[in-house]
């Protein structure tokens, strides 16, 4: 979907002719900033309040590329988390989005690898991506069965 990054949430979905129901706990700089300016942990929240996914997601993506393992908010791999949680028909109706994840899984997953080696730690899954990561990632690859 191509839009104008230099709008605000707010402006897309005013252009777009949606309904806009902002529940009470998003601030409303986030909805009024445009969105190219969000940051990582901005997008992680309002990715996680399930507003402008069609917006954000691309955006959350660009900032994966280079380290899909990024810290937005609480722990490494989270906005990736956020990202896998994100409400199944979105991924149902963008899979080629949901096909860039999957390729940027795969990069967390050679990172992981490669940081679990150099701690030789011994395990498949450090202990910082823990359950969040696996419950995500179960969710995410039963949207598709590919």
């Amino acid at each position: 979907m191509e839009f104008d990054p230099r709008k605000s949430l707010m402006e897309l979905w005013a252009a777009s002719e949606q309904a806009l129901e902002l529940p009470d706990d998003v601030p409303e700089h986030l909805v009024t900033k445009p969105v190219r300016r969000l940051t990582p942990a901005e997008l992680w929240y309002l990715i996680g309040h399930d507003l402008g996914l069609e917006h954000l997601v691309p955006l959350a993506l660009e900032k994966l590329e280079d380290d899909p393992l990024m810290q937005a908010h609480t722990y490494p791999g989270d906005l990736l988390v956020v990202l896998m949680e994100a409400r199944p028909a979105f991924w149902r109706e963008q899979h080629a989005l949901w096909l860039e994840v999957i390729g940027l899984l795969e990069a967390a997953i050679q990172t992981i690898q490669a940081r679990a080696e150099a701690q030789e730690l011994g395990e498949y899954m450090p202990f910082y991506l823990g359950d969040d990561f696996m419950g995500a990632l179960v969710h995410f690859r039963g949207i598709h069965a590919e």
